[in-house]
């Protein structure tokens, strides 16, 4: 189990965007500098997964015709909203959407060209498994 649980995260949804959009938010350079280095990543990628995609910010940024993404987060409400906004930016045929614990992964081994977490993913979650 995560370290903060899943209505922790999914209470937090309805103003994730404007917490890390918001220049004097601690982490905003943050967020903005990961997006840099993920897109360097992804130049050869063809499937990547992302992790702790949240609301689905850095997935909109990298998600295009040549680059699927299958995004992951446990908080159901936070893909929810992640979802509107990928139909929005017109990607839903570039992005899947799943509901899954990044310590126990649905996917098989080996079948992803990267794997990237711009946001909170690394910092919580990895820590429940030490």
């Amino acid at each position: 189990m995560a370290y903060f649980p899943r209505k922790y995260w999914d209470s937090g949804a309805d103003k994730w965007d404007e917490t890390v959009t918001n220049t004097s938010f601690p982490h905003y350079f943050y967020y903005y500098e990961a997006d840099l280095y993920i897109s360097d990543l992804l130049e050869n990628s063809r499937l990547s997964l992302e992790l702790g995609a949240g609301t689905c910010g850095s997935t909109i940024n990298h998600a295009s015709p040549d680059k699927k993404i299958v995004a992951i987060d446990y908080s159901p409400r936070m893909l929810k909203l992640g979802k509107g906004r990928v139909q929005n930016a017109g990607l839903m045929s570039h992005v899947d959407l799943v509901v899954a614990d990044q310590c126990h992964l649905p996917f098989r081994d080996d079948c992803f060209d990267s794997v990237f977490s711009r946001g909170v993913a690394l910092s919580y979650d990895w820590a429940s498994t030490s």
